[in-house]
């Protein structure tokens, strides 16, 4: 976080932003960023007689490459949005999707809410940009272990992206929130995948149609 904050100060200085915030999705099937699960006995014991014998280099399990091009693309996109700003109208929606996630520890503490900020540009030749946020793992795919995968994340946009609308996905408080695929089941046996992906077109839908019209839903629905 800090490394894009440095990448970025000049054009933070130049337009004025005075705080850049990073978020995650926390997806279990991701690439390691922070070096926590990449051989961590292996790289403990390289530490551990390089600090007592200096005779071996120190390593990372972070890929250096990775995290450089992670930094430079995120870096990137804030420069290009900034270049490309807008004026429009935000609006906030709420919705309890209270059977689509469920605490799975004590003291079973969560928040229900799928929260939606909307921005509506005033050009009308301009494509709106929904940002959503709620508490849960993306975690869909977690024992699948020879996948990397964004998660239902990934599907969740897509359903988004096909009423032309940008999608942003931030991470609520998660604690031990996890995923209960409610609706998105139907009662059908599913690989991980395949639940990832019923999961993220359902709370896609659910996110694009939270001030709709039953009508406007059931139009939704169809197409």
């Amino acid at each position: 976080v800090r490394k894009i904050r440095a990448a970025v100060a000049d054009t933070a200085a130049q337009n004025n932003i005075v705080s850049i915030n990073v978020s995650v999705s926390h997806t279990h099937n991701g690439i390691d960023s922070q070096g926590v699960w990449t051989d961590p006995a292996g790289t403990t014991v390289n530490n551990l007689l390089s600090a007592v014998t200096g005779l071996t280099e120190v390593k990372s399990g972070v890929d250096a490459t990775f995290l450089q091009t992670m930094i430079d693309q995120t870096a990137a996109s804030i420069a290009d949005a900034c270049g490309r700003l807008e004026t429009g109208k935000l609006y906030l929606a709420e919705k309890d999707i209270s059977e689509y996630i469920h605490d799975r520890t004590y003291p079973y503490a969560l928040d229900n809410k799928l929260y939606r900020l909307r921005f509506v540009p005033d050009n009308s030749a301009s494509k709106p940009t929904i940002i959503a946020s709620f508490a849960c793992h993306p975690e869909t795919t977690s024992y699948a272990f020879k996948q990397i995968s964004a998660d239902f994340v990934y599907y969740m946009e897509q359903a988004v992206n096909r009423s032309d609308t940008n999608f942003i996905y931030i991470q609520g408080n998660v604690g031990t929130v996890t995923s209960s695929r409610s609706n998105s089941n139907d009662g059908l046996s599913l690989d991980d995948q395949e639940a990832a992906v019923r999961f993220g077109y359902e709370l896609g839908y659910i996110t694009l149609a939270l001030t709709s019209t039953k009508q406007q839903c059931a139009t939704l629905n169809t197409a």
